[in-house]
């Protein structure tokens, strides 16, 4: 999050710089991208569809839930008239219980190998607590939180709310015309316009190649202590 709040207000400083190398980095950032794709509701039969549901903050009422088997899919309604729709496959994968989740980590435990993707439901009722419950068909449980779904929900509107809020940018899909920007390690290190450029081009295309970097040990740890803490953890 700490980038994302740089870029949000050192972004329109970098625009008005004239710096050299800010601006060649830069221009990997607003290379022309494609448009974002569409998603496609399912019809429920003259109801609301998946675009209904926005995003809001607070307790997320749920009136009723229900499994839609010919679409494999959850359609929760929620109190304020909205409805959200849920892929089977996606509810079961995303499922929060201990066996499939590592809540410290908030990592996942379930393995894709042990995941059907052409699985159904059992049976799915809203509990007195206001969760979702969604029984499968191998008697495994998963219970949802209402606010975790409805911040998830896959309408147009709450896919923006969740991007503005993370401060998610386009993302730029690599193909065989990849020009894989650069920067220089020097100005990096010593110019602040150089390394939000850098970054905000890290961030958009997933890749930079830092030229003129000194053959020594430690350049990396460099590099890193410019834009953070360095800290030793477990994961290597």
């Amino acid at each position: 999050m700490w980038m994302s709040s740089f870029a949000r207000f050192a972004l329109p400083a970098l625009q008005r710089s004239s710096g050299v190398a800010a601006r060649r980095v830069l221009g990997a950032c607003r290379a022309p991208v494609p448009p974002p794709s569409r998603l496609t509701s399912v019809q429920l039969r003259g109801q609301q569809t998946l675009g209904s549901a926005s995003l809001s903050a607070g307790r997320q009422p749920v009136r009723q839930v229900r499994a839609l088997d010919q679409e494999r899919m959850v359609e929760v309604e929620w109190e304020d008239g909205g409805h959200s729709l849920y892929p089977f496959t996606w509810l079961r994968d995303n499922c929060q219980c201990p066996r499939c989740t590592l809540e410290s980590a908030q990592a996942r435990l379930l393995l894709l190998t042990d995941l059907d993707i052409h699985i159904g439901v059992e049976a799915v009722e809203l509990t007195n607590d206001n969760k979702i419950s969604i029984v499968w068909p191998d008697q495994h449980i998963s219970l949802f939180d209402a606010e975790w779904l409805k911040k998830r929900c896959f309408s147009a509107a709450a896919r923006q709310a969740m991007q503005d809020e993370l401060f998610l940018n386009e993302r730029f899909l690599w193909d065989s015309s990849l020009l894989i920007p650069t920067a220089d390690y020097q100005q990096v290190l010593e110019d602040d316009e150089a390394a939000l450029a850098w970054l905000l081009a890290l961030r958009r295309v997933g890749i930079v190649s830092l030229k003129g970097a000194p053959a020594e040990r430690g350049q990396v740890s460099r590099l890193a202590q410019r834009i953070g803490y360095l800290r030793l953890t477990f994961y290597g």
